[in-house]
């Protein structure tokens, strides 16, 4: 009898598992569509992912509600709220905007040596992943691949520098101590909407 393995071991084992035995839907799991879209699900424009790509857009909502928090919880946030509030999604332009030019001229220099950390730890990142991808025969990955434009790091750097919050663990990455923001628009929204709530209620004192 052939040995079974991967998927088809943990379908067969789920359902006297202590962990697992409790997992809903797993009939799902056994679909080959559940992971690869039909050619009737891609006619019809049916807008469906494979559950890896689902639990990733999840977590980095979750992620972004727990950064949220963690930034109107600091007393600094209401000078900063406005800068902030424009760099949770990246599409407000660039840091040195929300800055006065005085303030700016002695942040400047910070911002870019923090931004050339990022991005070379990034690209160690990217490097260790494409590894990973190639040793269990995934898709063929190239070192450089894997590092855009780090979406956070000038909220990180307003994060860090002003607020002394330390941002190392707001990245879902494996790798750890690495910046890999990278996530689809979605699950950034509760960042910048968390913080628009808290600014809502806010009194309008003068902030940066």
């Amino acid at each position: 009898m052939r040995e079974r393995t991967g998927l088809a071991a943990f379908l067969a084992l789920q359902p006297t598992h202590l962990r697992y035995g409790q997992l809903l839907g797993v009939k799902r799991f056994a679909d080959p569509q559940t992971f690869r879209s039909s050619a009737l699900s891609q006619y019809a424009g049916i807008p469906e992912e494979p559950p890896n790509a689902e639990l990733a857009v999840n977590l980095g909502r979750l992620q972004a509600q727990s950064i949220a928090r963690q930034l109107v919880r600091q007393p600094g946030f209401e000078l900063y709220r406005y800068a902030l509030l424009g760099l949770a999604d990246n599409a407000c332009g660039r840091l040195a905007d929300f800055y006065p030019d005085a303030l700016w001229r002695t942040q400047r220099p910070g911002f870019e040596r923090f931004a050339r950390d990022s991005a070379a730890i990034n690209a160690r990142q990217a490097q260790l992943k494409a590894a990973r991808a190639a040793f269990s025969g995934g898709a063929a990955v190239t070192a450089g691949s894997g590092t855009r434009d780090n979406a956070l790091v000038q909220l990180r750097f307003v994060a860090e520098s002003a607020l002394g919050i330390a941002t190392q663990n707001w990245t879902l990455a494996l790798e750890r101590g690495t910046y890999d923001f990278t996530m689809p628009p979605s699950p950034a929204q509760p960042l910048r909407e968390h913080c628009w709530r808290r600014l809502r209620r806010a009194t309008p004192p003068s902030g940066i």
